[in-house]
């Protein structure tokens, strides 16, 4: 996705406006219900949650009912991670970070951060940022779909330090707009095969680790096919293997690389090299092309006992 400026402007913090029937406060590790206001007669506040709650006033972004199978939903960072919690308050919160992001998300210090989070309507994802006073901060898409998370890379004065959106009359001018740090105010466009720098925006999946051979032995990649979507791009393949998923995970050494230049199942490869665990990264071939893929197909073989 590229990231384009559309005014300069100081833009440090937007306090989301949340339209649910029952307003929800957050305060520290407590989630309370408000019902109208709570000095009248009718209204109450109920403790939702005694463990669970926001770090944060902007780190919390409302999620609307999008289809029956996807409800809608509070999605707020906790000390824990991310966690949501269904339409009309009625259930417990939901953990939805810690068993994706063992790590990330986890404890941000808001004495030196800011973090950011805004639902975007045509990606159906959440824009997460989370952005020290400089350098670079931690960025991720919350795929809401498939409750995937991705992590997204931004120079350091790109770094959002507040999200809102624009809902627009006109549906070309709707979009989730970021102020940085530099004092711009920009949008994401899936259009864009550039940055606002003029810099070639590259982008690459890591399929795995995969196990190539039993709990016991090693196991090696013969065969490689390739199988990409109509009007996909150019896709580079690279193979990195490492007697383990984590040191797999963890080479820099690619053991075998191509790419595929057709759509549909492109010619098979040989790369013939082995280990215990393989990832293999998929990445954009061309710097001006989308590129899509149906399947990558693997033949492997046993080859020999793995050492432990």
């Amino acid at each position: 996705q590229a990231i384009l400026p559309v005014e300069s402007a100081p833009y440090r913090h937007v306090q989301p406006t949340l339209h649910f029937e029952e307003i929800t406060a957050l305060i520290g590790r407590m989630l309370d219900r408000r019902s109208r206001d709570p000095a009248s007669a009718t209204g109450r506040i109920e403790v939702i949650s005694e463990i669970i709650g926001v770090v944060g006033g902007n780190a919390i972004t409302r999620v609307p009912q999008t289809s029956p199978r996807l409800p809608g939903a509070f999605i707020y960072l906790t000390r824990d991670g991310v966690w949501m919690l269904p339409a009309g308050c009625s259930t417990e919160p939901i953990s939805v970070s810690r068993e994706a992001l063992p790590e990330e998300l986890l404890n941000v210090d808001m004495s030196s951060n800011d973090v950011s989070m805004a639902y975007d309507v045509e990606g159906r994802g959440v824009h997460i940022a989370v952005t020290p006073g400089q350098g670079a901060g931690t960025n991720f898409w919350f795929d809401w779909r498939d409750k995937g998370f991705w992590p997204v890379t931004l120079t350091n004065t790109e770094q959002p330090t507040a999200m809102a959106v624009l809902d627009s009359p006109e549906a070309t001018s709707s979009a989730t707009l970021m102020g940085g740090l530099d004092g711009y105010v920009r949008k994401f466009l899936d259009s864009n095969e550039q940055d606002d720098q003029g810099v070639e925006i590259v982008s690459f999946v890591d399929i795995g680790p995969i196990r190539l051979g039993g709990v016991f032995s090693r196991g090696s990649i013969e065969k490689i096919v390739g199988d990409l979507a109509g009007l996909s791009g150019d896709v580079v393949w690279k193979i990195r293997v490492g007697n383990s998923a984590q040191e797999a995970f963890d080479e820099t050494v690619v053991s075998a690389q191509g790419t595929w230049t057709q759509p549909g199942a492109n010619s098979a490869a040989y790369p013939r090299v082995g280990g215990a665990a393989v990832i293999v990264q998929v990445s954009n071939g061309e710097t001006d092309q989308a590129w899509a893929i149906e399947k990558v197909a693997l033949r492997l073989r046993q080859a020999g006992t793995l050492k432990l």
